[in-house]
């Protein structure tokens, strides 16, 4: 955030300063469609721009930065994944690599709970006048605010052994149900259960909503393509829940929350935990630890945090897919810098690790660099 509570994203930091740059081109409404590969050297990118197909060359090496979805998928596009699946799809090897393993996402499961107070985050109270003014003017109020999240509290479960947290609940002053653009994508009827409506509006507007969240997640999938079409989206499949600890620290989250809502601060609120039971899970004793994995298993959402699929790790790593300095292997002068090389999954947000790791990639790459040849461009 700046001073002036505008949001500050990588595109107004780095990207927007130096757009007058004589050697940086931008082209916008492309879609890359592979990367070109020739005895064993990425020598440049196709693209489709404007629905024209155009080669870029590279005359020094070709950097993928299209995220933990595309970067695996234009990697196994231009023959660089795992030989059986390529071959499936009659794709040339460039390098047999496990391009698409390891891929780990955060989950999380949002808990409603309903308070006595004028305390929550609405979009008519977000969008008066007055508070349009108040941040246009001054830089504050309910618009200033960083999405309605007031707090984080970290819980060490009884699986943590290395006296590090291992689950989040993060504190919204506001029921995501109340604005469309948070939609967690439940059924009509999920909906209806979770926030009961009255004449097509909830019974109270008035609420918080508590994000619980295992951070050191140990389910892991795959991303495969479903065919040699570019705009074709590939499968992926994180596995959520897959392994029984990722299970086990929500519900310890869940008993925390509990316990929260028996605290003084919510008692003054008089905070009150959301509806129950959930009818889906009725054949459990309510509140015991089955409840509350069916109650996991039927309403926990993805927390938008991928990550894997180019893993990195040392030259003798099997399982990696780029080396120490994000260099693919088996092919020269090609690197990927974002996400999909994380090992593993970090804690927080990916945000503010994304740009470390995109900085500590811009000083590997340019101390690397030697040649002084231009970029080249031919059209076809």
């Amino acid at each position: 955030m700046s001073d002036r509570s505008r949001r500050v994203s990588t595109s107004s930091a780095y990207l927007l300063p130096v757009l007058d740059r004589k050697n940086l081109h931008i082209a916008p409404y492309s879609h890359v469609t592979k990367v070109l590969i020739s005895s064993g050297k990425a020598v440049g990118v196709e693209y489709l721009q404007n629905g024209r197909r155009e080669v870029v060359g590279a005359s020094k090496e070709v950097i993928l930065s299209a995220g933990p979805i595309h970067s695996p998928h234009i990697l196994m596009l231009s023959g660089v994944g795992p030989r059986n699946h390529l071959q499936d799809h009659k794709i040339q090897v460039h390098a047999d690599l496990p391009v698409g393993s390891f891929i780990q996402d955060h989950m999380i499961l949002p808990i409603r709970g309903s308070i006595n107070e004028t305390l929550t985050l609405t979009y008519p109270r977000s969008t008066s006048v007055l508070a349009k003014l108040r941040y246009n003017l001054l830089g504050g109020g309910p618009l200033s605010s960083n999405g309605a999240i007031v707090g984080h509290s970290l819980v060490e479960t009884k699986l943590n052994k290395s006296n590090e947290a291992d689950t989040m609940i993060s504190f919204l002053a506001t029921i995501p149900e109340l604005w469309s653009a948070m939609d967690y994508g439940y059924d009509g009827n999920t909906k209806k259960e979770l926030l009961p409506v009255r004449n097509g509006r909830p019974n109270s507007t008035e609420g918080v909503t508590f994000l619980v969240q295992p951070l050191n997640i140990k389910s892991s999938g795959t991303l495969r393509i479903r065919s040699t079409n570019p705009f074709d989206p590939p499968d992926v499949d994180p596995r959520y829940l897959e392994h029984a600890d990722d299970v086990t620290n929500v519900i310890q989250g869940v008993k925390y929350y509990f316990k929260l809502m028996k605290t003084r601060a919510f008692a003054r609120v008089q905070a009150r935990p959301p509806f129950l039971p959930f009818s889906k899970c009725s054949n459990h004793k309510l509140n015991s630890d089955s409840y509350l994995e069916c109650l996991v298993r039927h309403l926990a959402v993805p927390g938008s945090n991928l990550i894997g699929g180019c893993k990195m790790g040392s030259m003798k790593d099997n399982s990696s897919v780029v080396d120490l300095k994000l260099r693919v292997k088996g092919v020269e002068r090609l690197r990927v810098v974002d996400s999909s090389v994380m090992p593993t999954l970090v804690s927080p947000d990916l945000i503010a690790p994304s740009i470390m790791l995109a900085e500590k990639a811009a000083d590997i790459i340019k101390s690397g660099q030697v040649s002084k040849k231009k970029i080249t461009k031919k059209t076809r």
